[in-house]
C-alpha cells in the first residue's frame, strides 16, 4: 500500500485484475495498457479507465476516433504503442539532429589520447603492404568514413595530395590496428570515393605547413586511391560525433 496514507484501502491506488490474482499499483502511475479484457479500474473513483484515458495514456490526440465496439477499442490502444515514443524513434533513424544530440550515445565516447598512442607507437599503427586494385577488393575490411572539407576532397580527387589528417579529436570505439579502406565524406552530399589506407600514423600539421603547431598532434592516414565506389554520392549517417562512421566495405556496398 502507499506509505503516505493513514488507513490504506485498496481502492486508493489502480487495480488490474488478472488470472494469477490482482494487481496493485500506487495512484500515481498506470501500468501497461494490455490487449486483453483486464482494463486497469481507477480506484479512487471506483471505475474502470476510459477510452479517452487509454488514448491519452498513448499520446493519440483528443480528436482521434476509438472503434465504436469498446471491447475492441480497448485491445486496439493495449496492441498500440505510445505515439510520442514512434516519433522520436522515427526522428532518431531518419537524422533529426536535435534527437540524435540528445539520445545518442555517442556524447560518451572519449576521445584517443594521441600521447599515449605515439608512445606505444612511435612510427606507424598500421603499415597495410597489400596491393590493392579496383577489381580485386575485400569486403570484410574495415573501413572509416569521415567528414572531410570540400577543398581537401578536391585535393585529393586530383592527385595534389595523398595524405590525410584527422581533426584533433578522434573516437576511441575505432579499432586503429585495423583500418584498411577509407571514404572521404562530403559534406551536403556523402560519400563515392574509394581509399587504400597503406599507413595510419600519429603526426602534425607542421609536416606540410611549417606554421603549424608541431606538438598539435592528429591521426594521419597516408591513402591511395582506388576506384569510384558509386556514380554519385551516397548520403550515409556519420554516427560518431556527426564526423565518423566505422563500419566494413560489404556494409557500404549494400547501400542502394
Amino acid at each position: 500500500m502507499h506509505k503516505h496514507y493513514k488507513n490504506p484501502s485498496l481502492w486508493d491506488n489502480i487495480l488490474q485484475f488478472r488470472p494469477s490474482g490482482i494487481r496493485v499499483k500506487p495512484g500515481t502511475y498506470f501500468p501497461a495498457l494490455v490487449a486483453i479484457t483486464q482494463t486497469s479500474i481507477v480506484g479512487s473513483r471506483k471505475r474502470f479507465l476510459t477510452l479517452r484515458e487509454c488514448a491519452r495514456l498513448q499520446s493519440f490526440p483528443d480528436t482521434f476516433q476509438p472503434d465504436v465496439i469498446e471491447a475492441q477499442a480497448y485491445k486496439q490502444f493495449g496492441n498500440s504503442v505510445n505515439v510520442e515514443t514512434v516519433k522520436i524513434f522515427a526522428k532518431y533513424m531518419f537524422g533529426d539532429k536535435n534527437i540524435l544530440k540528445k539520445y545518442s550515445v555517442q556524447s560518451s565516447i572519449i576521445p584517443v589520447n594521441f600521447l599515449e598512442i605515439v608512445k606505444e607507437f612511435p612510427e606507424e599503427i598500421i603499415e597495410n603492404k597489400d596491393i590493392v586494385n579496383a577489381n580485386d577488393l575485400d569486403p570484410k575490411k574495415n573501413l572509416l568514413v569521415s567528414l572531410v572539407k570540400n577543398d581537401t576532397i578536391k585535393m585529393l580527387l586530383d592527385g595534389s595530395i595523398n595524405i590525410y589528417y584527422t581533426g584533433k579529436k578522434f573516437p576511441s570505439t575505432v579499432a586503429l590496428n585495423h583500418l584498411y579502406y577509407f571514404m572521404p565524406y562530403r559534406k551536403g552530399k556523402g560519400i563515392r570515393d574509394l581509399y587504400y589506407i597503406k599507413v595510419a600514423r600519429i603526426g602534425s600539421k607542421h609536416e606540410v605547413h611549417p606554421e603549424s603547431d608541431p606538438n598539435d598532434l592528429r591521426l594521419v592516414f597516408e591513402i591511395e586511391f582506388v576506384n569510384q565506389l558509386f556514380s554519385d554520392y551516397k548520403p550515409i549517417r556519420l554516427a560518431i560525433w556527426e564526423t565518423f562512421t566505422d563500419t566494413t566495405l560489404e556494409k557500404i556496398l549494400q547501400i542502394s
